[in-house]
């Protein structure tokens, strides 16, 4: 996840999308969807959607995010 976040930080959008979506399936095999990483992933995820200008996956991580935050209530 970290290696994403650097990516991202740095403007690669490709190593970026690469080491977070391998983030997001490892935390959900390991840790389920209800967890703060799950969550931290998917506001990752998001914002890179949003900058690469790809607004449907964008919008699928940020009800990913929704979901997983009313799921923890």
């Amino acid at each position: 996840m970290m290696y994403g976040a650097i990516a991202l930080s740095e403007g690669n959008a490709k190593e970026a999308e690469l080491h977070l979506l391998s983030a997001e399936n490892i935390i959900s095999e390991v840790m389920g969807t209800d967890n703060d990483y799950a969550k931290t992933v998917y506001l990752y995820l998001n914002n890179l959607y949003a900058r690469w200008q790809k607004p449907e996956q964008a919008l699928a991580y940020k009800n990913k995010y929704i979901e997983c935050s009313h799921q923890r209530q």
